[in-house]
């Protein structure tokens, strides 16, 4: 039955899987390999560091896969469950070190950002919206991270932060308005 799941996994075949995987530990292996990656690239994003993401990310597939009896499909991809494992496992890092979070940026990012706050790109820019991410709330931060680095819908941030989607809409908003304020 499993090598009929390492064809390309679709939402259907998902939900199979998810409902195998809670009698029969087998059944995840699918779901470990189309996200791995994915999930990997999220922690290390947010770390910095290849060994402390590459344990992150193991911890995250270890809790889901112990704790995937207790996982409830609600209409939004089973990943965005997965990003809520490894955003808990990403502040329990950064309580248990007490180190500082870190934040991985890219021009690109940070254009798209500067767009969608209507204020005008140029180069300075780049050192403006550093030091402005640098005063934002960890909330605000991952707000920005979801909607801007990993391109989640609002439904899946909503899902992913256990808010409203309205509510997710509203704080990328303020929050892009807070930014364009600190930007001009």
């Amino acid at each position: 039955m499993l090598s009929v799941f390492k064809k390309k996994i679709t939402t259907q075949s998902e939900k199979k899987l998810i409902e195998l995987s809670k009698r029969d530990s087998r059944y995840f292996a699918p779901l470990y390999e189309k996200y791995h990656e994915q999930i990997f690239r999220f922690v290390y994003k947010r770390m910095n560091d290849l060994d402390d993401s590459s344990d992150i990310t193991s911890q995250v597939f270890l809790k889901a896969l112990v704790h995937i009896k207790n996982y409830k499909h609600t209409g939004v991809p089973f990943v965005a469950w997965l990003y809520r494992i490894a955003i808990n496992e990403i502040n329990q890092y950064y309580r248990d070190k007490k180190k500082k979070r870190t934040i991985n940026i890219s021009h690109v990012d940070v254009r798209n950002i500067v767009n969608d706050a209507e204020v005008k790109y140029n180069f300075e820019m780049q050192d403006k919206m550093i030091a402005s991410l640098n005063e934002l709330d960890d909330l605000k931060i991952l707000l920005l991270e979801l909607r801007y680095f990993e391109k989640r819908s609002f439904k899946e941030i909503a899902s992913i932060l256990n808010i409203t989607e309205s509510n997710a809409k509203i704080k990328v908003y303020r929050l892009l308005e807070e930014l364009q304020k600190k930007l001009i």
